[in-house]
């Protein structure tokens, strides 16, 4: 009975389907993801494997449709980089293991929220009625898939001085955007600015807690190369200013929209030339010494969106430097002659090179 049976994660826990009004279940992208699918009968009693006539069943993952979405979910971003209408698919594979149950096996990569349909001997398998027995269409399972763990080389960086010119003697700012290794947004929560020392529980004990400064912290510099590089009289000046802040609501700069949780880069350069950005991620991870169990830390240095560049473990943002608006100021002068005193003051219009 189609309308019977049902779906189990691994965890064990039933998967509802979108009509029972429950959260959708979450899954990380590019996660292998493993489910069982039990057959019953009208009676709810677990139905076995028929030799002589085996059942079919036939799935689908596809992204759902915006119009099946609360309008806080909506656009859904799973549909990211398709043509309008159009949905993702995920391929799933199945395995009948001949005990009235099936095995599903998918990786979604695309963050975003999923509909898995289920059709058992061509009929769609879900509720057909709701608590009170009133008939209600058949819904499928709903899925959610959350942006896995960050990856630096993956991070969106975009603004002055990647995309766009730095003004001389203007605040400048460059944005992050955190993302996986899939290219999923990330919302952070500012942990990148600093390595703090905090308490977690001890993984060796149910009830104690121990610190620890694992995670990891922003390193950002920027310069302004005045002439080429291949020019023996090239000088490089350091910015006046570089700060990273964090910026929890999302917005739009320069046309390119970003997520609540980035990060912004805010420099200030006053010579005209080349900016040279580099960012990097520095990360501290633990490590158990396996003989004594000791903790021990281990420092790594990632580049900030790296991925699919040359030279990607030396990679750096250049970008042109842009003109100001001009700047008044006035030069001053005093003279006497023949017992005569004068001052002059001759205002000025000042722009750079």
């Amino acid at each position: 009975n189609a309308a019977n049976s049902v779906t189990f994660s691994t965890s064990g826990s039933m998967v509802s389907h979108a009509s029972a009004g429950a959260d959708p279940l979450t899954l990380a992208a590019g996660a292998d993801s493993l489910f069982v699918f039990q057959m019953r009968d009208s009676w709810n009693n677990d139905a076995s494997y028929d030799p002589f006539e085996p059942a079919t069943l036939r799935m689908s993952l596809r992204a759902t449709p915006d119009a099946d979405l609360p309008m806080a979910k909506r656009p859904n971003v799973a549909n990211r980089d398709l043509d309008a209408g159009d949905v993702r698919s995920v391929d799933v594979t199945t395995r009948n293991l001949l005990d009235g149950t099936f095995r599903l096996a998918f990786a979604a990569t695309v963050a975003g929220t999923y509909d898995l349909w289920l059709e058992l001997d061509g009929v769609a398998v879900g509720p057909s009625a709701d608590a009170l027995g009133n008939a209600i269409d058949r819904t499928p399972m709903r899925l959610e898939v959350l942006p896995g763990p960050l990856s630096p080389a993956h991070f969106k960086v975009f603004g002055a001085g990647v995309e766009s010119e730095a003004a001389v003697n203007e605040i400048n700012v460059m944005r992050v955007q955190t993302r996986d290794a899939f290219k999923n947004d990330r919302v952070d929560d500012g942990a990148l600015l600093t390595l703090e020392r905090r308490m977690i529980r001890d993984e060796h004990s149910t009830i104690n807690m121990r610190p620890t400064i694992a995670g990891y912290v922003f390193d950002v510099a920027v310069d302004v190369r005045v002439g080429e590089k291949w020019e023996s009289t090239t000088r490089m000046y350091k910015a006046e200013s570089v700060n990273v802040s964090f910026v929890p609501f999302g917005g739009v700069d320069a046309g390119v929209a970003y997520t609540d949780g980035t990060y912004a880069v805010s420099f200030l350069v006053a010579h005209a030339g080349t900016t040279v950005a580099r960012l990097r991620l520095n990360q501290t991870y633990e490590t158990r010494e396996i003989s004594t169990g000791n903790i021990v830390n281990t420092n790594v240095t990632h580049v900030v969106g790296s991925a699919g560049r040359l030279n990607a473990d030396k990679s750096a943002f250049e970008q042109k430097t842009g003109r100001t608006a001009a700047t008044r100021a006035s030069f001053s002068g005093y003279g006497t002659e023949d017992g005569a005193a004068a001052r002059v003051d001759l205002p000025v219009i000042v722009t750079p090179l």
